[in-house]
């Protein structure tokens, strides 16, 4: 169940996925004090801000999101949410990412398909929400390779298919998955 009525673009709804990945997340973290949490495809920020009201020891939020027309709706649900703490929001895209803190612990929603297989949507803003280039899919999971971290998947893409570091650690009701990098690999 989440926890505020979610500002959200007209071209995008976020589903229950969001709020289950926040919940397992906050689980699977729950040992966890004075945590970093970074919202990557954040999106309007569901589950970063989700993740919040269930970790009690975040003490500092960043959102990362590609696409500027989040924006006004990030930072009216962070208000709504009242998070009253160090929060930072970042537009640019993941292409251009250099590093992210050491301290880090990463949360993701990012888009489900790789661009060229599947039906893509006519309109652009949708089809930037739900998929992503392979060579950018690539270069995020190297960039948090080294970092904890937690994403949404479709558990018959590609893209979880295509790095042997991925692993499943929960199957979701409709084809997704909560999945991690095994930092071994």
């Amino acid at each position: 169940m989440k926890t505020i009525s979610y500002s959200q673009p007209e071209f995008y709804h976020f589903s229950e996925d969001s709020i289950e990945l926040a919940k397992f997340a906050s689980q699977f973290w729950a040992k966890e004090k004075k945590l970093h949490l970074v919202d990557m495809f954040a999106g309007c920020g569901v589950v970063g801000i989700e993740f919040f009201f269930r970790h009690q020891d975040t003490v500092q939020l960043t959102f990362i999101e590609a696409e500027e027309q989040y924006l006004s709706h990030l930072e009216e649900n962070t208000q709504s949410a009242r998070i009253n703490m160090i929060s930072h929001f970042s537009i640019e895209d993941i292409s251009t990412i250099e590093t992210v803190p050491e301290d880090a612990y990463i949360i993701a929603n990012p888009p489900y398909f790789s661009i060229n297989t599947g039906r893509e949507p006519s309109d652009i803003k949708r089809r930037r929400a739900n998929f992503i280039r392979i060579e950018n899919w690539r270069r995020w999971l190297d960039l948090v390779a080294n970092h904890q971290v937690l994403f949404l998947g479709r558990e018959d893409s590609n893209l979880i298919s295509c790095d042997c570091r991925i692993k499943k650690l929960k199957s979701l009701n409709n084809k997704t998955g909560i999945f991690t990098l095994d930092r071994n690999s």
